[in-house]
């Protein structure tokens, strides 16, 4: 069964005598009147994220909770309510990370074997793994938010901005120096 063509998002379009002519000149259909800010919001994952409404965060997490909310507080599409997870995610994350560093700055990364098998001998801390796994959801989490270079400079964001010009750069100046003697300039 062929699919009817005036299906749009699940509803039947009503075709006017207006719209066929539209169409028939070329021109972008129409299918009814603009979203409403409300349905936008939406569409973009909901009202701006409550940073005030914060999760049961303890440590680091929280620490980290409060300054995503000091950075982003001014930028209140940077974050929605739909990401409020992701964000939670990370700043638990942030808490696992920070409490396996100290464990391992506490006992060392080496330590005495606990197991029956492992008695008498050194073995690695499973701290070391417990960090390791951390700090790889850390920047797991880090760039699903774009809160590194790469991943905004992935999703369109702003550059980074940058400390030297090029007549400060010594091998702007250096590359310049040499195309004007080859040049003669």
């Amino acid at each position: 069964m062929a699919e009817d063509a005036n299906i749009h998002r699940g509803k039947k379009l009503k075709l006017t005598p207006e719209s066929v002519a539209l169409a028939r000149a070329g021109a972008a259909p129409t299918f009814g009147p603009e979203p409403t800010a409300a349905l936008r919001e939406h569409d973009l994952g909901g009202a701006p994220l409550d940073w005030m409404n914060m999760p049961p965060l303890t440590g680091e997490g929280l620490l980290t909770w409060e300054h995503l909310a000091n950075t982003f507080m001014d930028e209140p599409t940077r974050f929605r309510e739909a990401d409020r997870p992701a964000v939670t995610s990370f700043c638990e994350v942030a808490e696992m990370r920070a409490l396996a560093a100290e464990a391992l700055r506490e006992e060392g990364v080496m330590v005495d074997g606990r197991g029956d098998h492992d008695r008498g001998r050194v073995v690695r801390n499973p701290a070391w793994g417990m960090w390791r796994d951390a700090d790889t959801s850390f920047r797991a989490w880090s760039n699903v938010l774009g809160l590194n270079p790469t991943s905004r400079k992935r999703a369109g964001g702003p550059k980074a901005a940058t400390t030297t010009t090029p007549a400060d750069n010594p091998f702007t100046r250096s590359a310049q120096q040499a195309m004007n003697k080859r040049t003669g300039a």
